[in-house]
């Protein structure tokens, strides 16, 4: 097992090989997980491009103001493929994809509106 030493060389050495102007993007990264993620990368990351994809406008405005002027917010629904479409056309470059966005339904299994289980 390695010691809390170990793994922080380990990433410094990690975040010491990315290329510097790094194109993040976080699917879901407006709360929970995917903010935080899109946080550290702006943390140890300071010259990363980190886009957050989500639908909370007001979250999102929240967390642009933390990652400064390398931020960047594209509001969508991910659950509609029309709007995966969409974004994918606005996304010019990425070198890391992070996909936390997540949904909790306690009625089972519902159709999207483009009639996909949700």
């Amino acid at each position: 097992m390695s010691d809390v030493h170990a793994v922080a060389a380990s990433n410094t050495q990690i975040l010491s090989s990315l290329q510097p102007s790094l194109h993040v993007v976080v699917v879901g990264g407006t709360s929970g997980i995917g903010c935080g993620i899109a946080l550290a990368y702006r943390k140890h990351c300071p010259d990363a491009h980190v886009t957050i994809i989500g639908r909370n406008q007001s979250a999102a405005d929240e967390i642009l103001s933390q990652l400064g002027s390398n931020g960047n917010f594209i509001r969508a629904d991910v659950s509609l493929m029309s709007e995966i479409r969409r974004i994918t056309k606005q996304i010019n470059a990425v070198d890391v994809l992070v996909l936390s966005q997540g949904i909790l339904t306690l009625t089972g299994r519902t159709p999207t509106k483009e009639n996909i289980d949700d």
